[in-house]
């Protein structure tokens, strides 16, 4: 008989004797598994573009990416996206670009909810984007979160007096 079929059969002894030694019933459950960590949240930031090669007339940076290492603020190395809203001219002058941000839903356009950022000249130099002007509209989307551990397992041992003999 091998090592490993003198264990198994050792192993369904114990069990079986386990499970005559009656009375028993579970014993309590074991503690939650660990909590797998929360899913990134979307950062974005707007900075000023100076009028150059991105933005022949000045206008704003919009970088975008998941916060990976969760201290709230968008490090270089998170940048995922990166687009320029630049100003532009409407015949009589310069318009700016403007852009509007807002939380936006869990829904069809971010599953776990994020931020929609739109942006669009000011054509009536009114300072407001409206919803004639948008001329684009992107969204930095949450990351999903992170899985639940695994439930705690219990032990459970049963013992019993043993003759004095061969074990």
């Amino acid at each position: 008989m091998s090592g490993f079929q003198r264990a198994c059969g050792v192993m369904g002894f114990v069990l079986a004797l386990a499970g005559c030694a009656g009375g028993g019933g579970d014993g309590p459950s074991g503690p939650p598994g660990v909590v797998g960590p929360e899913g990134a949240a979307s950062l974005f930031a707007v900075v000023a573009e100076p009028a150059g090669t991105n933005c022949a007339n000045a206008g704003s940076r919009i970088t975008a990416g998941l916060d990976s290492n969760r201290n709230g603020l968008l490090d270089p190395s998170e940048v995922t996206q990166s687009r320029y809203a630049c100003n532009g001219t409407n015949g009589s002058g310069s318009s700016a670009m403007l852009v509007k941000t807002a939380v936006e839903p869990a829904g069809a356009q971010c599953a776990t909810g994020g931020f929609s950022i739109r942006v669009g000249l000011d054509a009536n130099a009114n300072n407001v984007l409206e919803a004639s002007e948008v001329s684009s509209a992107d969204y930095a989307c949450n990351g999903l979160a992170g899985q639940n551990g695994a439930n705690g397992l219990s032990s459970l041992v049963t013992t019993g007096s043993e003759a004095a003999g061969a074990n």
